[in-house]
C-alpha cells in the first residue's frame, strides 16, 4: 500500500513553480521543458554526499530519516520547508530527510545565485516481497555486487512513481518519466535513477549543442530496466540499467520520429550516426577526466527494432564497446 506520496508545497517560489507545473499536467509545460536547450550551469560549486552537482536544477535521492550533507564553495544557505535545516557552518549544511516519500525541495541560496536540489525520498528496497511492491514487479537482485564494487550493490530504495510526477524534471532538461522502465503494467510505477548519470548526460548535451546538433534533450530509448525486465529481454543480471546508472540515447529533432538522426549529414541513418555521438562522449572523457565517473560507452547500428543509439553508464570503471579505440 502507498499512502506516502507528496505534492511539494510552499517552497521558494521559482521552483516551487516549476515543479507545481510539472505536476499539475499543465498539457505545454513538457514541451516547453524538452523543445530547447539552455545553458544551466551551477552558479558556484556545490556538492552533496560528495557528488560535485555542476547544474543549477539535479535530483538527489534519499530514504526517509537520512541525512545529506551539502557543501557550497561559498556563503550560502539553505531554504527548505520540509525536512530539517542543520547549519554547520555558512558553507557546510546537513539537511535531514522527511519521513514522507515523493519530491522535496531544496533551494541552496548563494551570492551569485540559487542551485535548486529536487530531493526523491525513495521507498526502501526492503519493502519488495516476493519480487513486487505495491504490484510492481521488481524481480531480484543478485545477492553479491558485480566484482565487489559499490555501484552494483543492491540498490537501498525505489523511486515511486505515479503519472501525477513523471514529468518532474531531475536535471536541466530530463524528466523522471523518461527513465522508467518499459515494462507494461498500471501505476505506481517504480524505478532507481543514480544523480552521477543525470550529470554526465546534461554534460553530453551540453557539448551536443556546442557541436551544432541542437536539441533540447536526448531520446532515451533505455533507462531503468527492472531485474525481471531485463532477464525477459535476454540481458544480463549485471547491466547497469539494472543499477539506474545507464541510459541508451540518440539524438531526435528532425524529423522527430523515434530514430537517430543524420547527425554526419551524410544523407543516410547508419551506425556512423552513433558512432560521431560515441567520439562526441569519447572526447569530454578525455578533456575532462577529473569530471567523470568512470564507466561504459558503447555504440550501435540499427536493427528492425531499433535505429543507432550510444549506450552510456557510470560503471565505476572504464569500458568501451562497438567502436575500435580512439
Amino acid at each position: 500500500m502507498s499512502s506516502r506520496r507528496i505534492a511539494p508545497k510552499g517552497l521558494a517560489a521559482g521552483f516551487l513553480f516549476v515543479i507545481c507545473l510539472m505536476l499539475a499536467g499543465i498539457a505545454n509545460a513538457p514541451r516547453a521543458f524538452a523543445d530547447a536547450f539552455t545553458s544551466a550551469r551551477a552558479p558556484f560549486g556545490l556538492t552533496v554526499d560528495g557528488v560535485r552537482i555542476p547544474f543549477n536544477l539535479m535530483a538527489i535521492f534519499a530514504l526517509p530519516g537520512g541525512r545529506l550533507v551539502i557543501e557550497t564553495g561559498e556563503r550560502a544557505r539553505i531554504e527548505a520547508e520540509t525536512g530539517k535545516v542543520i547549519t554547520i557552518s555558512p558553507q557546510r549544511f546537513g539537511w535531514e530527510v522527511p519521513a514522507t516519500t515523493g519530491p522535496h525541495a531544496v533551494r541552496v541560496v548563494g551570492r551569485k545565485g540559487n542551485i535548486d536540489l529536487t530531493v526523491i525520498v525513495m521507498r526502501s528496497m526492503d519493502e519488495v516481497r516476493d519480487g513486487r511492491i505495491d504490484g510492481y514487479m521488481i524481480g531480484e537482485y543478485p545477492e553479491k555486487p558485480y566484482k565487489g564494487l559499490a555501484a552494483y550493490e543492491r540498490p537501498a530504495g525505489l523511486i515511486e512513481v505515479t503519472p501525477e510526477i513523471a514529468d518532474l524534471p531531475v536535471s536541466p532538461h530530463f524528466r523522471l518519466g523518461q527513465f522508467l522502465c518499459k515494462q507494461q503494467s498500471d501505476w505506481p510505477k517504480f524505478m532507481v535513477l543514480r544523480t552521477e548519470l543525470l550529470i554526465k548526460l546534461e554534460r553530453v548535451l551540453e557539448e551536443v549543442n556546442r557541436r551544432g546538433w541542437r536539441t533540447g534533450s536526448f531520446h532515451i530509448m533505455s533507462g531503468y530496466r527492472t531485474p525481471y525486465y531485463n532477464r525477459t529481454i535476454g540481458n544480463g543480471e549485471n547491466s547497469r540499467h539494472v543499477y539506474g546508472g545507464a541510459a541508451d540515447i540518440f539524438i531526435d529533432v528532425k524529423p522527430k520520429d523515434g530514430v537517430m538522426d543524420d547527425i554526419d549529414r551524410d544523407g543516410r541513418i547508419t551506425k556512423k550516426d552513433a558512432l560521431a555521438l560515441y567520439r562526441l562522449v569519447e572526447s569530454i572523457v578525455s578533456d575532462e577526466p577529473e569530471t567523470w565517473m568512470p564507466g561504459g560507452l558503447g555504440a550501435y547500428g540499427a536493427t528492425r527494432s531499433h535505429g543507432p543509439f550510444v549506450h552510456i553508464d557510470t560503471r565505476g570503471y572504464v569500458a568501451r564497446w562497438g567502436v575500435a579505440p580512439l
